[in-house]
């Protein structure tokens, strides 16, 4: 479908394969004599190869936001939940866990309207369980800014809250969110 102003293009498919050979360097652009069938196997089998490798390495490299630093202290300093990121999600959650730190992840996203009405709560949690030195630090990773990093739980509902003990490999996951449940698993 054509909008007011544009113009059908008239190329032949043939002049257009000969004039991307020809910036390759495949085929001097004096020469009348080559075939266009064969100009376009020679350009689909060396340059889709190597834009096929690029676009399936781009496809399944994790994606990870970017550590904020300063954004980090000010949580810590003010008893909030961490953010934590998939690139240090290893070094954040599961060494420390292997270091007998008790962790309680939860996976959120940003357009999860429950993770939004919960986050005064959580913040609240927090603050109570830093007041009081309960040794549980509560951190938050984005799964909608974040791939799933290794060693981390998949799950296709948010919020999901993971509990992270000592040297165990894979975290407790907690199948629902109430406030009294939460509570009750936190005490326990």
């Amino acid at each position: 479908m054509l909008y007011k102003g544009q113009r059908r293009s008239r190329y032949a498919l043939a002049e257009l394969l000969r004039g991307e050979a020809e910036e390759a360097g495949e085929v001097d652009p004096k020469d009348k004599n080559v075939e266009p069938a064969a100009l376009g196997e020679e350009r689909t089998s060396s340059r889709e190869a190597a834009s096929g490798e690029k676009l399936l390495e781009t496809f399944f490299t994790p994606l990870s936001e970017k550590e904020n630093a300063s954004r980090t202290k000010r949580e810590k300093g003010k008893h909030l939940p961490i953010r934590v990121v998939g690139s240090a999600f290893k070094r954040d959650v599961l060494d420390e866990a292997k270091a007998g730190n008790t962790i309680l992840l939860q996976l959120f996203e940003d357009s999860c309207f429950l993770c939004f009405l919960m986050r005064p709560f959580l913040n609240s949690v927090s603050a109570l369980l830093a007041e009081y030195n309960i040794p549980v630090t509560m951190k938050r990773l984005n799964i909608e800014k974040n791939d799933f990093p290794e060693g981390c739980v998949v799950t296709r509902a948010t919020p999901t809250f993971v509990l992270h003990r000592g040297a165990h490999e894979e975290g407790e996951r907690w199948s629902e969110f109430r406030p009294r449940d939460f509570i009750e698993k936190l005490e326990k």
